[in-house]
This record gives structure tokens, sequence and C-alpha cells, in this order.
């Protein structure tokens, strides 16, 4: 009879210490899940940001490069 509770005891135990592990591994998966949501949202909003700025880019490189090409009225060159 004390064999069965000594085994009943050291399996009580383990269970306990298995039962402790499991939930340790869904604290820790919970939090994974959730740093993983903040880096999306974080991912997204750059996203963002990348696209106006690519849309302010693409509206000022075509008037830049207008007047690049325009000569200044002071730089023109006068005949000499």
């Amino acid at each position: 009879m004390q064999k069965g509770a000594k085994f009943t005891e050291e399996t009580a135990t383990a269970l306990n210490a298995v039962s402790q592990s499991t939930e340790q591994v869904n604290n820790l998966i919970l939090e994974i899940s959730r740093a993983s949501e903040e880096e999306s949202e974080g991912i997204n909003k750059i996203s963002k940001v990348v696209e106006e700025i690519s849309a302010v880019v693409q509206e000022k490189f075509p008037q830049r490069q207008r007047r690049v090409r325009q000569p200044h009225k002071n730089c023109q060159r006068r005949p000499t």
C-alpha cells in the first residue's frame, strides 16, 4: 500500500509540474501574440507613412524637374 501511495504522490507532483509548465507556455504564447499584434500595427503605420511620402515625392518631383529645366531669369546668358 505504501508503494501505491508514494506512486500516487509522485504522479500528482509530476502532473502539478506539467500543469504549471503548461500555464507558463500559455502565458508566453499570449505575450507573443500581443507582441505580434503590436508589431503588425507598427508595420502598418510605417507602410502608411511610406505611402504618404511616396505620394508627396511623386507629386513634387515633376514640379522640381520643370523648375530645373527652366532657366532662372537671372541666370540667362547675355550675348557677348
